[in-house]
């Protein structure tokens, strides 16, 4: 192929690295860092709700305090679909914040965006259970938690607020704003001929 066929790379980003794309820049620190933080966030995330629903003598137990008029086969019932559907949310859920967070690496500004919207809404609900917890009110519906599952979901909060954080220090903002493309301006509109 010829120079004159050669796409010419716009001037904020690197040369051809062969492909016809154009080299993209590694990520600063704390981009990469706040990428693995989501994953591991996902991964624990992911992890913990297996063993909660591996638990099903809790699960029932939980039901029975929420359903107290369901029989013992409604109750295994409801179990079963409440693993189900919680297995199939945990694995959504994973490849979702893994999805988001290799886009936000790359320097995708709307996926850094959507983790933030993703962990500020994270860390509401997971204030507002803490303060249900404060006041009693899962016990007030027969619901067993347990201190260890409290602590892991404030470090799960932390985890997720220290990776939001971390995208938007100093470094992290250039990066994403020098990754922005710019906006092509739009064409003139076409030029109509003067008849006299």
């Amino acid at each position: 192929m010829s120079a004159l066929n050669q796409p010419t790379p716009h001037p904020d980003q690197p040369a051809d690295q062969g492909g016809g794309k154009p080299a993209v820049p590694p990520p600063p620190r704390p981009v990469a860092v706040a990428r693995w933080l989501w994953i591991a966030s996902a991964a624990f995330g992911a992890g913990r709700t297996v063993v909660e629903l591996a638990d099903r003598p809790r699960l029932i137990n939980d039901l029975r305090g929420v359903v107290p008029d369901a029989s013992q086969d409604e109750l295994d019932q409801l179990a079963t679909g409440q693993v189900f559907t919680g297995l199939l949310l945990a694995v959504a859920l994973f490849a979702l914040y893994t999805s988001l967070a290799n886009r936000m690496a790359r320097g995708v500004n709307w996926a850094r965006v959507l983790l933030t919207v993703l962990a500020g809404f994270g860390a509401l609900v997971g204030l507002g259970g803490l303060i249900a917890i404060a006041s009693g009110i899962p016990a007030a519906f027969g619901l067993t938690l347990s201190p260890v599952n409290t602590a892991l979901s404030l470090v799960d909060l932390a985890v997720d607020v220290t990776a939001m954080v971390l995208m938007f220090v100093p470094a992290a903002a250039a990066y994403f704003t020098a990754r922005r493309r710019p906006r092509r301006p739009s064409p003139p509109p076409p030029l109509r001929p003067h008849l006299p």
